[in-house]
């Protein structure tokens, strides 16, 4: 009897897993239609490192929920700021997914470049 009682309650649960796999869940549109910045994502993701590794204070990015705010938050010149937001306008505006990626690569570039300069300066006696 128990045995019987087992079987049926394994055939059913098969059942209706099989039927559960059958259903056509369509993708939200939402989510396709509305390209992602990378690099906004970028400052938020390395924020948030930040905070983990226990940067406190000196976050660099800290307050930081977009790429703009962390250009203005950065201890460059004024001339490097508008130019990478130059870039950054160019980058949002009107690139393919496969150009943002390139371009990315050398927005970065760009920002190491001027953050040496910077310490460079600060260095100076």
């Amino acid at each position: 009897m128990k045995s019987l009682t087992t079987l049926s309650i394994i055939g059913i649960l098969g059942f209706s897993l099989s039927c559960k796999a059958q259903t056509n869940e369509k993708p939200s549109k939402t989510d396709a239609a509305k390209p992602m910045n990378l690099l906004d994502e970028q400052v938020k993701i390395y924020g948030g490192v930040f905070d983990l590794a226990g940067a406190g204070t000196d976050n660099p990015l800290s307050g930081s929920t977009n790429y703009l705010e962390a250009i203005e938050s950065m201890d460059a010149t004024e001339a490097q700021k508008e130019n990478l937001r130059e870039q950054y306008y160019q980058y949002d505006s009107s690139l393919t997914v496969t150009e943002k990626d390139s371009l990315g690569k050398v927005l970065n570039d760009s920002i190491n470049q001027v953050k040496d300069e910077t310490k460079a300066e600060r260095d100076k006696p």
